[in-house]
């Protein structure tokens, strides 16, 4: 890849392929515009300590040589159809309050599609807010379909702050839709099998390989799920914290 990409010749902005260790202050500029959490922790996971290598990161500079906007894009194993492809998950796409017109991130996405070669991936695709999606689709990136995020309040009485501030009130109201909603899913009416054991696990040990090995083949299409992948998904260093739930 060249390490200089121009981007038109009537837009005076400049694509060039970040170093990771040199540039990581111009990146966390861009990014602390549109997040109040230290990057640090992120970067060093995602960036640094990635088990597929190095992710490709892109920086847009304007006539000044300021950076003004970022993309990366991620590697990430898939098997389809029990064949095992290469993608590229698409990242960070961000530009600066100050040049938020359309032709800046086109531009810088576009720069980051041509300057992908099919030996390093075979496909692109990415899970990106509304705005993104719109840059993503001037590119050539087709919607697959959308994501839904489900979501279940396991206490009602902290959501119920604003609402009612008497505490003694918010208590029993929580209470009621606590049960409620416990009904209406039906948890009181399921036993589970006498021979199934649900654990909290300290780590992602060789049962995970099993399952993964024993469940790959029955997706049209799916992402890597072997225990190699997501302990460095999941596990110590990655920017949240989680906690592992498995059925036996």
């Amino acid at each position: 890849m060249p390490s200089t990409i121009p981007v038109g010749q009537t837009i005076p902005y400049t694509v060039i392929r970040a170093d990771l260790v040199a540039d990581r202050q111009a990146i966390f500029a861009v990014w602390r515009q549109h997040q109040t959490t230290d990057p640090t922790c992120r970067y060093e996971w995602l960036y640094g300590a990635n088990p597929l290598g190095q992710p490709l990161c892109l920086l847009l500079h304007d006539s000044a040589g300021a950076v003004i906007g970022t993309t990366g894009l991620v590697q990430r194993d898939f098997l389809c159809r029990g064949s095992p492809l290469r993608g590229g998950h698409t990242i960070d796409l961000v530009v600066d309050r100050t040049h938020r017109s359309a032709g800046p991130a086109v531009q810088l996405q576009r720069a980051l599609v041509e300057s992908v070669t099919q030996s390093y991936v075979s496909f692109l695709y990415g899970t990106p807010i509304r705005a993104a999606e719109l840059v993503q689709r001037r590119v050539g990136f087709q919607l697959l379909d959308s994501l839904h995020r489900w979501t279940k309040p396991l206490r009602f009485e902290k959501r119920l702050q604003e609402i009612l501030p008497v505490p003694a009130l918010r208590k029993i109201a929580g209470y009621l839709l606590d049960h409620t909603a416990a009904f209406l899913s039906g948890e009181p009416f399921f036993k589970l099998n006498q021979h199934w054991r649900p654990t909290i696990e300290s780590g992602f040990d060789s049962r995970f390989d099993a399952l993964w090995s024993q469940a790959k083949d029955r997706f049209d299409i799916i992402g890597d799920r072997s225990s190699a992948y997501l302990t460095w998904r999941f596990g110590q260093g990655a920017p949240a914290s989680y906690r592992i739930f498995s059925l036996s």
